[in-house]
């Protein structure tokens, strides 16, 4: 099934970059997003709380790439 879905497809390719170079990102401990190092502020939630470990980067990566998103998109409020 995960195979013909294209969002889950979508979403491993993005966790493939993430999980290729970890260092370039963190998690929002508010939303649990993986987002940009560079930025101060989640984009998603404005948390400025961020893990930014890389082994917990990588495994954040591949459980978001395992399931279907389950928050709230900036598209969804649109």
């Amino acid at each position: 099934m995960a195979a013909s879905d294209p969002h889950l497809i979508e979403r491993s390719e993005r966790a493939s970059r993430i999980i290729a170079n970890p260092r370039k990102y963190k998690v929002c401990e508010g939303c649990d997003s993986i987002v940009a190092r560079r930025g101060a502020l989640c984009p998603h939630c404005n948390s400025y709380r961020f893990d930014d470990d890389e082994a917990t980067i990588v495994a954040h990566a591949r459980l978001l790439a395992s399931r279907a998103q389950t928050s709230v998109s900036l598209e969804d409020l649109l």
